[in-house]
């Protein structure tokens, strides 16, 4: 609901409100997926670590942190 207001043009200036301070369009999930799906941005596969390394790592740093 948030993304849809964002990129609906407001009525009396007919500019979307995150283009008017930011100005660009945001990029909302659908948006990336589309622009992955038809090939228009590349998005890496491997962001460097797999999943279980992400996790273990996160626990560590976590239970550091609760010390």
């Amino acid at each position: 609901m948030v993304w849809a207001l964002r990129e609906i043009p407001n009525e009396v200036t007919g500019v979307p409100p995150w283009l008017m301070v930011f100005g660009h369009l945001p990029r909302g999930p659908l948006a990336v997926l589309k622009e992955n799906w038809t090939g228009l941005h590349d998005i890496p596969l491997s962001l460097g670590q797999t999943t279980v390394e992400y996790l273990s790592e996160l626990r560590q740093n976590l239970e550091f942190i609760c010390h």
